[in-house]
């Protein structure tokens, strides 16, 4: 089974912690740890030496491995680090967007388009000031020849949730909020109530947040900041399998409709449409039924 590589250049060892100071902690989890081997010399794709994680059995071929290094200078998402602590998030930059829903709920045309995986030998642009781009913190690798699968990218356990096709083809399982794992207490009354665990409670928050996304504005157009939109749907993904907001990016699963299906998933936006289309039928056939006469006269 193929896997994703990680390069780590100048770097040596085999501690997961490697990967914490990239700033890819957000891959690891409690059920897997990656593997590690080192590339000598010039071996690495940036011409030097480092560390490569994997997470597999197999010692993978790094030369059928097709290799990026990591895109800007701000590794955090607007959205949370699904593995550990809720909050911190921050705002969106000054590159972001507006993205319009396609979506049965507003439809209109895409704007935007998706990120292509196909993008070997483009070299790296100087940012707006002209300066070259500092040296990336990591490398990532995937097989020349074939894509990724949900199944090579898998966490150990999967969370319940509803399966969403990306960019890519392949069908993802993104996490159902209301059925997040949730840690159980007595309330005041003596009360056994739920709160989602820490870990995925950030995502949570944000996930009722999205339903402002799919709600039509005065013109019928659903609109979302496109930087908080893919940082959703990357931290979406990233509850299942390894994937942030990097690797999304480098395999090419998002485009600009990927961000309100999956949005929709998450928060089960159909069923809500459902209910409340039942509830108002219920309402308006209760205001239909005439009024029971009061009895015989007297």
């Amino acid at each position: 089974m193929p896997s994703l590589l990680i390069y780590l250049p100048g770097k040596q060892g085999a501690s997961p912690k490697l990967l914490e100071d990239a700033g890819l902690g957000d891959l690891l989890d409690g059920g897997s740890s990656p593997s590690f081997f080192q590339l000598d010399g010039s071996r690495g794709p940036d011409g030097g030496g480092g560390a490569v994680a994997y997470w597999g059995h197999a010692l993978p071929d790094v030369g059928a491995y097709l290799f990026e290094p990591a895109k800007g200078r701000n590794p955090k998402s607007t959205i949370h680090d699904p593995r550990s602590k809720p909050g911190g998030a921050g705002t969106a930059g000054a590159a972001a967007s507006e993205v319009i829903s396609p979506g049965a709920a507003c439809p209109v045309p895409v704007e935007g388009r998706a990120p292509s995986p196909d993008r070997e030998g483009l070299a790296p642009s100087p940012d707006r000031e002209g300066r070259a781009p500092s040296p990336a913190r990591f490398w990532l690798g995937r097989p020349r020849e074939d894509r990724l699968t949900p199944a090579d990218l898998a966490r150990p356990k999967l969370q319940l949730g509803a399966d969403v096709v990306l960019a890519d083809g392949h069908v993802w399982h993104v996490p159902i909020a209301r059925q997040l794992p949730q840690l159980l207490g007595l309330n005041d009354a003596g009360e056994w109530t739920g709160v989602v665990v820490p870990q995925y409670r950030a995502f949570y928050d944000a996930a009722w947040a999205a339903l402002d996304w799919l709600a039509p504005d005065e013109t019928g157009v659903c609109r979302v900041d496109a930087q908080q939109g893919a940082d959703f749907a990357a931290a979406a993904l990233s509850i299942n399998y390894r994937i942030n907001r990097d690797v999304a990016s480098f395999l090419g699963l998002l485009t600009s409709e990927s961000i309100f299906e999956v949005s929709r998933a998450v928060i089960e936006f159909d069923a809500i449409v459902a209910a409340g289309a039942a509830a108002q039928k219920k309402t308006a056939a209760a205001s239909d039924t005439p009024a029971s006469a009061a009895g015989p006269p007297a």
